[in-house]
């Protein structure tokens, strides 16, 4: 059956298109249609390109960090996910392996949050320990004694300097603890409640795609912030391209949403 209105073409009859929604008036309705709206995504020509890009993305991100186990069981996942579309099935197992995947990144985050936490906190203290075994003045004093500088002027100089040195490594601190948090929590979250929402609905034949339009807007957000990278990283190639390839996955994995899982769904 061929639905008049997108092209789409699947063997069962539909009392509806599960690619655009077009109704086909006919009298026997999908077993599952949701799982074959997800197929419809899956065997899109922006599916492919993702596979395509992650795989080139593996690769270079092989040949730059050594063993990106992430990547490489991300790739295989996403490569199982369309051999299955290639038979007509929308695999839920391997989804959900995709959706594990990237909640990974989301538990790795975390960790990552939690290290720099614990550094920060260490290096504040060993500092505190460090200025108040050291008398700065003393050592001061004795060093220029012998020089015309006021002794004075160059006590509070350091001084000064040592408290913006606080203030700088605090501010920076927690700039990059604040963006690790919007990145994992409102961003990665996101995308893996989406993604785990996809195959939750195929194995409950129920349409209920959630948190789509916030994948999708970060998936577009981080895409172009990947971009600014791989521009910034040109005069290294191999990263440059790895960066490009992860901002072109991102962007067209937003595109998918958008054309797939948000136009025609009504639990966003």
């Amino acid at each position: 059956m061929k639905c008049p209105k997108c092209g789409y073409e699947n063997q069962q009859y539909f009392e509806f298109c599960p690619c655009c929604g077009e109704s086909a008036n006919m009298d026997v309705i999908s077993l599952n249609p949701v799982a074959d709206r997800v197929l419809c995504a899956l065997k899109s020509g922006w599916f492919l390109s993702i596979c395509i890009l992650t795989s080139i993305s593996c690769i270079f991100g092989f040949s730059n960090d050594g063993l990106p186990v992430f990547n490489i069981l991300f790739t295989i996942f996403l490569w199982l996910v369309f051999a299955a579309s290639r038979k007509d099935i929308a695999d839920a197992r391997y989804i959900r392996n995709v959706s594990g995947t990237v909640f990974a990144y989301f538990v790795v985050g975390w960790v990552v949050t939690g290290i720099l936490i614990f550094s920060g906190l260490l290096l504040t203290l060993v500092f505190a320990v460090a200025s108040d075994s050291i008398d700065f003045s003393q050592i001061l004093y004795e060093s220029l004694l012998e020089n015309d500088v006021p002794v004075l002027v160059a006590e509070k100089v350091l001084n000064t300097f040592s408290s913006l040195s606080v203030w700088f490594f605090i501010v920076i601190f927690l700039i990059l603890i604040g963006l690790i948090y919007v990145f994992n929590v409102l961003a990665i979250r996101k995308i893996h409640k989406f993604v785990q929402s996809v195959y939750q609905s195929i194995e409950m034949c129920t349409f209920n795609f959630v948190k789509a339009k916030a994948a999708r807007n970060w998936l577009f957000v981080l895409g172009g912030l990947q971009a600014l990278s791989a521009l910034v990283s040109m005069p290294e190639y191999m990263v440059c391209v790895s960066s490009l390839c992860i901002a072109l996955i991102e962007i067209f994995t937003g595109v998918l949403i958008n054309c797939y899982f948000i136009e025609k769904n009504t639990n966003l």
